[in-house]
This record gives C-alpha cells, sequence and structure tokens, in this order.
C-alpha cells in the first residue's frame, strides 16, 4: 500500500504527497530523474540525501539513475556510487543569481545507467553558413545538430525573469527534462522530489509514464495545475 495521499492522476501521470525517500518502495518505474534537496537547509524541506537511498536504488532497484546538483556534492555521491555514464553540465544563458565565492552559474547532472541514447538528443545547429553548408554536403540535418555536453536551456526562475519564481525556487526549463529524458532513454520515470513538475510535464509531452512525488503539498498542487494544463 502507497503511504502517500494522491493528488493527482491522468493516464499518463500521478502525483503523490508524501516523503519520496520511502514512497518509492512500491512504486514501479524505469528510472528515477530528480534535483534533490541539496541539505543546506534554507528552507523547512531542505535535508540531505542518504548516500544509501541513491545505492539502493542503483544497486538494489537497479534503475537508472539521473541526480542533479554542484559538482563537489554530485563529486562525493559519484565517489560512493561509481562512475556515471554521463557528466551533463547545464549552464543556463541567464545566471542562477545566487554566489558563494564563485558566482554560480551551473549545476551539473551525473546519469548512471546502460543504454543511453546520447544520439538523439538535439541542440540547434550554428548558424554560421559555412557549417550548415558541409553538414548538408555529408547528407546531415542543417537545423540541429547532436547535443555537447554543454546544454544552455534558459532558466525560468532566475535572472531574467524573476516573476516565475512563483511556480518553484528551484524550477527546472521543461525543454531540458525533456533531454534529460530523451537521454535516459526509458518508459515510465520516477521523480522523488518533483518540486514544481517540470519532469512530469517533459514526460507527458513526450508521451512516457511518470510519477511524481514531492513532501510539500503546495508543490504537489503547482505540479497537479501544470499537468492539468497540459490536458487542456
Amino acid at each position: 500500500m502507497i503511504q502517500g495521499q494522491s493528488v493527482y492522476c491522468d493516464d499518463s501521470a500521478i502525483v503523490y504527497h508524501g516523503d519520496g525517500l520511502h514512497l518509492i518502495e512500491n512504486l514501479t518505474f524505469d528510472a528515477v530523474v530528480t534535483d534533490p534537496p541539496y541539505g543546506y537547509r534554507m528552507y523547512k524541506h531542505d535535508l540531505p540525501v542518504p548516500i544509501e537511498y541513491w545505492e539502493h536504488l542503483l544497486e538494489e532497484r537497479k534503475v537508472k539513475l539521473a541526480i542533479f546538483g554542484y559538482p563537489e556534492e554530485l563529486s562525493w555521491i559519484a565517489g560512493q556510487l561509481g562512475k556515471p555514464d554521463e557528466w551533463v553540465t547545464w549552464w543556463p544563458t541567464n545566471l542562477f543569481g545566487r554566489s558563494s565565492q564563485l558566482m554560480r552559474t551551473s549545476q551539473a547532472i551525473a546519469v548512471w545507467g546502460d543504454d543511453l541514447n546520447g544520439k538523439a538528443v538535439r541542440e540547434p545547429r550554428s548558424d554560421n553558413p559555412a557549417g550548415k553548408a558541409i553538414a548538408k554536403q555529408r547528407g546531415l540535418d542543417t537545423e540541429t545538430r547532436v547535443a555537447g555536453d554543454v546544454w544552455r536551456d534558459f532558466s525560468p526562475c532566475s535572472g531574467m525573469r524573476p516573476q516565475n519564481r512563483q511556480k518553484h525556487p528551484n524550477e527546472k526549463p521543461v525543454s531540458l527534462m525533456e533531454k534529460l529524458l530523451t537521454l535516459i532513454n526509458v518508459h515510465r520515470v520516477c521523480d522523488p522530489f518533483c518540486g514544481s513538475g517540470s519532469t512530469l510535464i517533459a514526460a507527458k509531452q513526450m508521451g512516457l509514464k511518470s510519477i511524481g512525488i514531492d513532501v510539500d503539498p503546495a508543490c504537489c498542487k503547482t505540479a497537479a495545475g501544470r499537468l492539468r494544463e497540459v490536458m487542456l
């Protein structure tokens, strides 16, 4: 029995209000894709995720795993779990607006899993006419190319767009999550710290099944509302 309250459910997505550390035990999914709390205690639920949680998912549940974080924390996690199969840097075209000794302008995404589909992840090709001409001569797509390991999707909640912080202070762009789900290459994804639901929105738009969990009822409400908008 799922020890949490379902606040939204449709043919492709379900959102639970509850503790993502425990609810996953009775759920079925192929991958966990999430931006977990970093444990800086900057808000009520910003508590560190035990390393045993990630080990359980990767070693016992044997699912694919993609975790957002800053390199210093993710490097420590990788030291416990083993070398990631992919390491992506998210460098949005606007800043996070958070500074320490060095300005935080990027985040990392560590990905573990077999059968990753990197060649399917696309990004716009440069507008350089010479480059497009060469691509055309080689019979390649002249508008897009295989993405590199630095993704520049615009951050929806910092820099030039502070008004969008009403969704979630750490909201991720749906376009970024679509790239990540394309790379992960699964049919059912779980985000146990789903926040405003960007992972679920991306999955729904891609025709994938998704499960979202969040301990904050306001986040669950936001995610559910966004999913309803996609249906409309």
